[in-house]
């Protein structure tokens, strides 16, 4: 787990109004956000990991501190011709803000470059009793 930047970092600038996601979900926890944080992407798996548990992940990317969460990948995507090509390879994982389902699964936010269906940046939300893969980066701010 490194704590360096191995991607170029994004300047987040807050547009005259933020899009919102209807997700049907309860808000469990939010991180901060002022929408001018810089955003820089971060391994969470150790040496020689191939994945993590979902409950793993969160756990140290709190320890890591200033995670992203929902209104940075919503502030991102709204400035989406700023980010990094360098980002597309990655899967970006935003554990700041955590949201929990009528059926009890809890979820946070994703976002990836979607050749399928563009290409195209899209959101999606992942549940936390899934495995995350060593493509996926924690996004967090400073």
């Amino acid at each position: 787990m490194t704590t360096i930047p191995e991607f170029p970092t994004v300047k987040l600038t807050l547009p005259p109004k933020l899009p919102r996601i209807k997700s049907g979900m309860a808000l469990l926890t939010d991180s901060d956000f002022t929408g001018n944080e810089e955003l820089e992407l971060v391994k969470f798996l150790k040496d020689g990991e191939e994945f993590a548990s979902g409950e793993v992940m969160r756990t140290r990317a709190v320890d890591l501190g200033h995670c992203a969460g929902e209104r940075h990948a919503l502030c991102l995507l709204a400035q989406e011709d700023t980010v990094p090509h360098e980002w597309r390879e990655v899967c970006l994982v935003f554990p700041g803000t955590r949201r929990r389902e009528r059926q009890g699964g809890v979820f946070i936010l994703t976002m990836f470059w979607d050749t399928n269906h563009g290409p195209v940046w899209a959101l999606h939300w992942h549940c936390l009793d899934d495995d995350f893969a060593d493509f996926g980066r924690l996004v967090r701010y400073r």
